[in-house]
C-alpha cells in the first residue's frame, strides 16, 4: 500500500487539468481553496468519497483506474478528484500527508479516512460507509428506533408525504434502511417516543428536542433532567391530534417517587450510552492507526526496494565500465607491439641497403596474436559504503586485504550492536562472526574492491 509523503508536493501546481476522457463522469474534480471543497462536500445527502492525489505519484496512478471503475458502479456515491499541486490549500486545510488518501464524508461530516493505494480496503469503507447513516459526533443508540447519538436522525428534504412511522423507520445494525419518519412540528417522531420511553412526558420530551436543536437525544435528555417539568403535559394537548407518535398511549403524569426511581434509571442508561460511545470512538481511532501504520510500512518497503534496484543498477554499470575499459587498454597495448614490430623491420631493411649488401628477402611479420588480456590493475585502497537498518548509509576506507571481519567490527563500532552480519549484493552472501567464512575472505577475494556496497543487518 504505497504512498507518497505531502513533502514531496511539487512547487507551483498550474492550471487545473481537464477530466480524462477514460474516466468515469461520476468523478468530479474539485479545484479552488477549502470553502469550495467544503461546498461540495455539504451540497448532497449521499456519501462523499474524497480522493486526494498528485499526477506524480506512481501509486496514485496504480489505484485511479479502480477508483474509476468504483465511481461508475456507485451511481448512489458522490466521487471527487483533488491534485494537492492544484488544490494545496485544500490538502492542507483536510490535513493530507501522503498520497494517495482517501476520506469520507456524509452532510459536510468526516465519517473517515485511510492512506495507500490499497484497492481492497476502499472498496470495504465505501461499502462500509454506505450502509451507515450515521453523522460524526454520535454512535448508534441500540433501542430498535434507529437513531443516531449526537448526529441527524432525520432528512427533511427527502420526507414523503403522508409515510407512518412504522413503515418509513426500519433499523438494520443500528442504522436507517429506510427514509426518514414524517416530522411532527418540526420534530422526529422516533426521538419523541425514545424520550417518553425514558420516562419523560411527550411535552417535556418535544420542549427538550427543541431546546437542544431537534436531533440530538442525549442532550435533549440532559435538558430534560435539568429543567422541571411545568406544564408540558398541558402544552401537549394543546398540539392537535397528529402530534400524538402513532402507537404511543398517553401516559399518567408520575408521583415524586417514580420520578426519582426514572431519573436514576435514566443516568444509568445515558452513562452506559456514553462508555458505548467512547469504545466505538477508540475502536474507531485503533483502526485508523492501523492502516496509517500499515500504510507508512509499505511506503518504507517500497522506498526499500526502490533503492535496492537503483544500487544494482549501479554496480552493474560499474562492471560495464571496467570490462570496457580494461578491452579498450589491451587493443591500445596490441597496436603499440605491432607498430613497434613493422618500424624494426622498416629499420634493419635501411641498414642493410646502406652496407651494399642486398635486401634481405622479407621476412614475414609475424602472424597477428590474440590481444593479450588486460593487466588487472593493483589498487591499494578500497571504499566500502555501509547501509543502516535506519537507512543511513557510511563511507569507509579499507585495504584490499583486509578481511571482512575488519568491516564487522567498524560496522558493529558504528552501530552500537556488535551482534550484527553483512550482506552482499553481486553475488548475495552473508557475512558474521559465525557465517561466510569473514575472518578469513579479504575484500580482494569478495570483489569489493575498488568500491563495494555492504548492507548491515542486526542478527
Amino acid at each position: 500500500m504505497p504512498v507518497h509523503t505531502l513533502g514531496d508536493l511539487k512547487k507551483g501546481g498550474g492550471a487545473p487539468r481537464p477530466q480524462n476522457a477514460n474516466e468515469s463522469k461520476n468523478i468530479k474534480w474539485v479545484t479552488g481553496d477549502n470553502s469550495d471543497f467544503a461546498a461540495e462536500i455539504r451540497k448532497t445527502t449521499k456519501l462523499v468519497v474524497a480522493y486526494f492525489t498528485a499526477s506524480w505519484c506512481g501509486p496514485c496512478k496504480a489505484i485511479s483506474p479502480r477508483f474509476s471503475e468504483l465511481a461508475d458502479q456507485h451511481t448512489d456515491v458522490v466521487f471527487l478528484k483533488i491534485d494537492v499541486d492544484e488544490a494545496s490549500e485544500i490538502a492542507r486545510d483536510r490535513g493530507i500527508k501522503a498520497m494517495p488518501t482517501f476520506q469520507f464524508y456524509r452532510r459536510g461530516d468526516k465519517l473517515g479516512e485511510f492512506s495507500g493505494a490499497n484497492p481492497t480496503q476502499l472498496v470495504a469503507e465505501i461499502e462500509k460507509y454506505k450502509s451507515q447513516s450515521t453523522t460524526p459526533g454520535g454512535s448508534t443508540l441500540n433501542s430498535g428506533g434507529g437513531y443516531v447519538l449526537g448526529g441527524s436522525a432525520t432528512n427533511r428534504d427527502e420526507k414523503p408525504e403522508g409515510q407512518s412511522v412504522a413503515a418509513e423507520t426500519t433499523a438494520t445494525n443500528n442504522t436507517f434502511t429506510e427514509p426518514p419518519p414524517q416530522l411532527i412540528n418540526g420534530l422526529n417522531p422516533i426521538l419523541i417516543a425514545t424520550l417518553v420511553e425514558m420516562g419523560f412526558t411527550q411535552g417535556h420530551a418535544m420542549k427538550g428536542l427543541k431546546a437542544t436543536g431537534s436531533d440530538n437525544v442525549e442532550a435533549a435528555a440532559d435538558w430534560c433532567m435539568t429543567h422541571e417539568d411545568k406544564g408540558s403535559d398541558a402544552a401537549a394537548s394543546d398540539a392537535s391530534d397528529d402530534m400524538v407518535v402513532e402507537g404511543q398511549e398517553k401516559k399518567q403524569p408520575l408521583t415524586e417517587e417514580q420520578k426519582a426511581e426514572q431519573k436514576l434509571k435514566l443516568e444509568q442508561r445515558l452513562v452506559k450510552l456514553r462508555e458505548d460511545k467512547a469504545k466505538e470512538e477508540a475502536e474507531a481511532a485503533r483502526l485508523r492507526e492501523i492502516s496509517r501504520r500499515a500504510g507508512g510500512k509499505d511506503a518504507a518497503d517500497a522506498k526499500r526496494k526502490y533503492e535496492d534496484k537503483q544500487m544494482e543498477l549501479k554496480l552493474a554499470r560499474e562492471r560495464k565500465e571496467k570490462e570496457e575499459d580494461a578491452r579498450a587498454k589491451a587493443a591500445i597495448k596490441a597496436k603499440i607491439d605491432q607498430d613497434k614490430r613493422e618500424r624494426a623491420a622498416e629499420a634493419a631493411a635501411r641498414q642493410a641497403k646502406a652496407a651494399g649488401n642486398a635486401a634481405p628477402s622479407a621476412v614475414p611479420a609475424p602472424a597477428a596474436t590474440a590481444p593479450a588480456p588486460a593487466e588487472k590493475k593493483e589498487y591499494t585502497q578500497s571504499l566500502i559504503q555501509l547501509r543502516f537498518p535506519n537507512g543511513t548509509m557510511q563511507k569507509a576506507k579499507f585495504t584490499p586485504t583486509d578481511t571482512l571481519a575488519v568491516v564487522l567490527e567498524h560496522a558493529g563500532m558504528l552501530l552500537g550492536d556488535h551482534n550484527i552480519s553483512l550482506v552482499s549484493n553481486f553475488p548475495k552472501k552473508v557475512y558474521s562472526k559465525t557465517e561466510g567464512n569473514a575472518q578469513n575472505v579479504t575484500l580482494q577475494q569478495a570483489d569489493l574492491v575498488p568500491t563495494g556496497t555492504l548492507i548491515v543487518s542486526k542478527r
